[in-house]
Order: structure tokens, then C-alpha cells, then sequence
């Protein structure tokens, strides 16, 4: 698990940018493929398991389903979210909206994900659960001045910790990101990450280092082309084996900046996307090939711009799996 923010997340002005359901443009504008990438942007550094779409969830298909989720819910968070036993209730949500997501796949398998946003669109809390309505984890996100300064990321099946991220900026945006473990509320730093801009406020590098020694365990250098719509990804492992491997990646951007093609690995390895978007710069499809993964994802809004239907077509031309959502709010 990645837990270094994207070049454009790094560079961003607001983390509420991220969380805003009409903004699913930009936010695939910092989905950059590698071991640095987060689906993120304005600083908002999701953890990097995050789908591209969880900044829009999600939804609930009955309405006992859902009764019996938030019950759940409360009680789990209570006793796991962090040090105050934070639950949607005790969060300052008036003018901002709740997101239920069913997700089918071929296989009619359903997990569900639920996630609350504030008023300015900033993701607050977003909890997954499988389908007996047990939680599988929540994330927590904290913001100052409308940008992301902590996460905390909690697995139920172990409920004495959780891993979080505190970040701290500058002034071209992220400068520094420290990471660890939450030991019965006493955190520790267990590695940080340090991130280097050119005199345009473009990211041109990561390093992650350890706080137990002096070893640097990766770093990723960024370069661009003239107007910057190419960008190329070099990520490098190093000191703790001894060895250096790389593995590089590249990304196309159109003139407004919105994400057209990004691709990581080479041969058989390959992974490529590429995305289209409407003339609002709405993501449209998502189109994903490289190893066995190759299929289309189709995505469907409210006329708020929300995000209440995504599903995914292969080269077969057959559905694989399907997301609705329900949007409430608060």
C-alpha cells in the first residue's frame, strides 16, 4: 500500500476539490499509476486502495439494508474511529450529503460503502461492509483551512490499531507526509515522506524514508515536457536490499489539465487507462487494459453531478460488475 500522494494531489490548492462529486474530472487528474500514486488531488491523499470513483459513493438498495448497516455503523465507529469515538452524528454535516453504494459483481457479490461528505464537499467519513452488514473498515479524514491535514484508516479485523497519514505543506502544496501506526491512541511515526518541487511548483520527487534508521526505502523523480501535459514517472527501490530496481510510468494530460492516458510496466507487466470526459470535463469512461484486465467503466450522474451509477463492459461486450449509488442529504 501506497502511501504517498500523486504529483497533482501534492501541487493542489484545496482538498475540497477531491471530495466534490461534480469535480470527478479533476480528481482522476491525480489518480497517477505507480507505487506513488494515491487517488487524489488539492492535497486530499486518499489512501491509495481507494477506487477512482470513491469520492462520489455511494448506495443502499433497501431500505432495510441500509437500516441495518447504520446500526452497524454507529456502533462500530464508536468504539474504533479514533480517541472521541467519532460517528456520523457527532460530525458538523449540516449542508452536506450522505453517499450509499450496492456493488454487484458477475459473481453477485455485494459489498457496500457509505461515505459522508460536509458542506464544502470535503469526504468525511467512509465506511465499507460486506454483505451481512459487518464492517469491513472506515476511514476518518480531518481537514484545516479546507485542506486534508490527517487520515486515519482502521481494519476491523483487528480493532487495537489503525494506520494514519499527517500531512504538513508548503508553499507549493504537500511537503511532507508522516505515516504509522495507532497503538491504543499512542501513534508512532513508523515513515515519512519528503516531496521536492521546480521553481514551477511541479512535484519532482518523493523519497520515503524510515524513521527506525537512516535507510531510504524508495524514491520517485518526476519530469515534464514543455507545456506539461507529459509526464514520465521514475520510481526506484533501494537501500534496504541493496539493490537498485526501477519501474517507470507516464502520464498524458490535456491543456486544462485533465488526465487522458497514464501507463506503468512494460511487456507482459503493461498497465494502461485511458479516460474520456464530457465538455464540462465530467469523466465519462474509464478504459482499463493490460494483463488480463481489460474492460470499459461507463460512468452516470444526477443532475447535481453526482455520481448514482457506474459498471464496467469487458471485450466481450458483457457487464462484470455494476455500482448504484443513493444520494441523501443531511
Amino acid at each position: 500500500l501506497s502511501m504517498a500522494a500523486s504529483p497533482q494531489a501534492a501541487a493542489g490548492t484545496s482538498a475540497a476539490t477531491a471530495a466534490k462529486t461534480t469535480a470527478t474530472a479533476t480528481v482522476i487528474k491525480g489518480a497517477a499509476i505507480g507505487i506513488a500514486a494515491a487517488v487524489t488531488i488539492g492535497g486530499a491523499g486518499i489512501f491509495a486502495y481507494k477506487k477512482l470513483s470513491d469520492n462520489n459513493k455511494r448506495s443502499r438498495s433497501s431500505s432495510k439494508t441500509r437500516e441495518t448497516i447504520e446500526s452497524v455503523e454507529i456502533s462500530q465507529t464508536e468504539k474504533n474511529i479514533n480517541s472521541k469515538g467519532m460517528t456520523p452524528d457527532q460530525l458538523n454535516l449540516a449542508g452536506g450529503y450522505a453517499s450509499y453504494c450496492t456493488y454487484h459483481d458477475s459473481d453477485e457479490d455485494t459489498d457496500r460503502d457509505q461515505c459522508y461528505y460536509d458542506a464544502d464537499g470535503n469526504l468525511v467519513l467512509d465506511c465499507l461492509y460486506n454483505d451481512s452488514g459487518e464492517m469491513i473498515h472506515s476511514d476518518y479524514f480531518i481537514y484545516e483551512d479546507g485542506r486534508l491535514i490527517r487520515e486515519e484508516l482502521w481494519d476491523y479485523s483487528t480493532d487495537q490499531y489503525g494506520l494514519y497519514k499527517d500531512y504538513t505543506y508548503g508553499p507549493y502544496g504537500i511537503e511532507r507526509v508522516d505515516t504509522g501506526y495507532m497503538y491504543l491512541n499512542n501513534s508512532e511515526v513508523e515513515k515519512y515522506y519528503e516531496y521536492e518541487y521546480d521553481d514551477l511548483g511541479r512535484l519532482i520527487k518523493i523519497t520515503q524514508h524510515s524513521t527506525r534508521s537512516d535507510n531510504i526505502y524508495w524514491y520517485c523523480d518526476y519530469t515534464y515536457n514543455d507545456d506539461g501535459t507529459y509526464m514520465t514517472q521514475v520510481t526506484s527501490f533501494d537501500t534496504l536490499s541493496q539493490k537498485m530496481v526501477q519501474s517507470s510510468a507516464y502520464s498524458i494530460y490535456s491543456a486544462d489539465g485533465l488526465l487522458l492516458e497514464e501507463q506503468t510496466g512494460s511487456g507482459m507487466l503493461t498497465k494502461k487507462n485511458v479516460y474520456t470526459y464530457d465538455d464540462n470535463g465530467i469523466l465519462l469512461t474509464m478504459e482499463k487494459s493490460g494483463n488480463t484486465l481489460e474492460y470499459t467503466s461507463y460512468f452516470e450522474y444526477d443532475s447535481e453531478g453526482r455520481l448514482i451509477r457506474e459498471y464496467a463492459i469487458n471485450i466481450h461486450d458483457d457487464q462484470i460488475w455494476e455500482k448504484t449509488y443513493v444520494i441523501e442529504e443531511l
